[in-house]
Formats: structure tokens, sequence, C-alpha cells
């Protein structure tokens, strides 16, 4: 949780240890590792964070969760009413 936390103010040192986080088993590193994801523009992304995202939004089992990777994976911002 704690890297996880870090990486909302810096994001871009962490942009494939976000992609990893996106498939981690518990809701709420999840939704941390989108909240970060979502600072960082879309040209900042790497290809992994993008599949991340992309997988997150398709398949998560969380449906708040997928509904916010759908927004941020589409370079919106991350939907506050959607933290768990």
């Amino acid at each position: 949780d704690f890297v996880l936390q870090a990486l909302r103010t810096n994001p871009r040192a962490g942009v494939d240890l976000l992609a990893s986080a996106l498939a981690m088993p518990t809701v709420r590193a999840r939704h941390m590792a989108l909240q970060a994801a979502a600072l960082l523009p879309v040209a900042d992304r790497s290809g992994a964070l993008r599949d991340a995202l992309e997988r997150c939004a398709g398949h998560d089992p969380d449906e708040k969760l997928r509904s916010a990777a759908r927004e941020v994976a589409a370079g919106r911002p991350y939907p506050e009413s959607s933290e768990s």
C-alpha cells in the first residue's frame, strides 16, 4: 500500500509497477494503482500500463473499478465516486 500511495505523488517513478498493481488481488491496491495511473498523461503511459488499463476496464471483477478504468484508459480523470 505504501508504495502505491507514494506513486500518487510521482506516478512516472513506477509506471511498470502500476501496470502490475492493476492485476493485484485486492480491490484497494487496484484502485490506488488506477488513481496514480490517472495522473499520467496518456502519452507518458507505457505499453504495459495501457494494456493493463484495458484489461482492468474489460475484466476486473469489481464493477466500480471497471468503470473507473474505462475512464482512465480513455484519458479522463479518475472518477472520485469510484473510491472504495
